[in-house]
């Protein structure tokens, strides 16, 4: 009985190579060439943006460039979540030094307190992961009482201003190491950036079938944090029921609801094969060449939360709707459940994956 199935094992992974003229590797250069990269550039562009109006915030404090800075702010949150779905190979430990949330206020309060070394690039770069970051930017710029916090006269007006602009600066650098790679033929380079194997492995041990299991897994692992870290703490699924909007991320600038916009359009990026409305060669594609529907099903589920949320957001306050408005944000978690169902159940299955994650509310 086993030499039959596992024959049949064998011939399935071995087709799987190339479907009706669309082979396994084109799908991972184009989820590299058209997906991966172009959203680690759109992020290391926009944190380059962010750094010089943090630096004519901090040269000429006004209102209104502490719009200009916060609004930069958001443009490089939005970037860097839309790389959620391809946060993987070599790189991938850089996350700690630009998204680690929660992060820790009374490290950003103490080093906001008047003391003898000055806040610059140098300083910056000595701190910990903690002490940096989108986090820490956005409780510098959100987390104030009063305007005259970021804007005053001040010596810890303008040591925040400092400690704004230089962890700005710290992030750029940080986005620059993201698109670096150690030099490698072209197809193995490729396979790399979606690969989840130790740095010291040999390019030539990485297959097509190896990266796409760990693009699979990484799809899975994605919709299992936003299930249990975004939506579902807040709405209280590990409290017996009780609600806790303090969990919401991004809480400060109630971006929350964005982040999760964000996460699902980087997903939904990965299943068309680019970022454009039109994109063809992604993982839908190649499942449409083995005949199996599993692409399309989990493509609308994805455009019907990306709706869902788009329309939640309206009111900015995810915290609130969660207080006040509790079934539609489960309405929410409902549908992004129905992705994670079809990968796990369906996606997974036909393309031979092993799945290598828990359950989909991430426990």
């Amino acid at each position: 009985m086993f030499k039959p199935l596992f024959y049949a094992a064998t011939c399935l992974l071995l087709s799987l190579s190339q479907v009706n003229g669309m082979e396994k590797i084109s799908l991972i250069h184009q989820t590299v060439d058209s997906v991966t990269l172009p959203a680690r550039e759109d992020f290391l562009q926009s944190t380059r943006m962010l750094s010089i109006h943090t630096k004519q915030l901090r040269d000429k404090p006004d209102i209104e460039h502490v719009t200009s800075v916060r609004e930069a702010w958001g443009a490089a949150k939005s970037a860097w979540e839309r790389n959620a779905a391809v946060l993987m190979g070599p790189n991938w430990n850089l996350q700690s030094s630009i998204d680690s949330w929660p992060g820790r206020a009374r490290i950003w309060r103490k080093i906001l307190r008047p003391q003898q070394t000055p806040v610059d690039e140098a300083y910056i770069d000595e701190q910990g992961s903690l002490a940096k970051g989108l986090p820490a930017l956005e409780w510098l710029l959100f987390n104030i009482d009063n305007i005259d916090e970021i804007i005053g006269d001040s010596e810890a007006a303008k040591r925040r201003r400092n400690y704004i602009h230089f962890a700005a600066v710290n992030l750029v650098n940080s986005a620059e190491k993201s698109l670096k790679i150690p030099q490698a033929e072209p197809e193995a380079e490729r396979l790399r950036w979606l690969s989840s194997v130790d740095i010291g492995t040999p390019a030539t041990h990485i297959s097509a079938q190896t990266a796409l299991d760990a693009l699979v897994n990484h799809q899975i692992q994605l919709l299992a944090m936003m299930l249990k870290t975004q939506i579902g703490k807040p709405l209280g699924h590990h409290q017996n029921g009780t609600v806790r909007p303090n969990m919401v991320e991004s809480v400060y600038s109630k971006r929350g609801l964005m982040d999760i916009i964000d996460n699902l359009h980087s997903i939904r990026a990965v299943l068309r094969g680019g970022w454009e409305q039109g994109s063809t060669g992604g993982i839908s594609d190649y499942l449409t060449a083995l005949n199996s529907t599993a692409g399309t099903k989990a493509l609308a589920a994805t455009d019907q939360a990306i709706q869902t949320a788009l329309r939640l957001n309206e009111e900015r306050d995810l915290a609130g709707l969660i207080t006040n408005n509790k079934a539609e944000v489960q309405g929410l978690f409902d549908q992004v459940t129905q992705i994670s169902i079809i990968y796990t159940t369906q996606i997974a299955g036909v393309l031979g994956v092993t799945v290598r994650f828990g359950d989909s509310d991430g426990d």
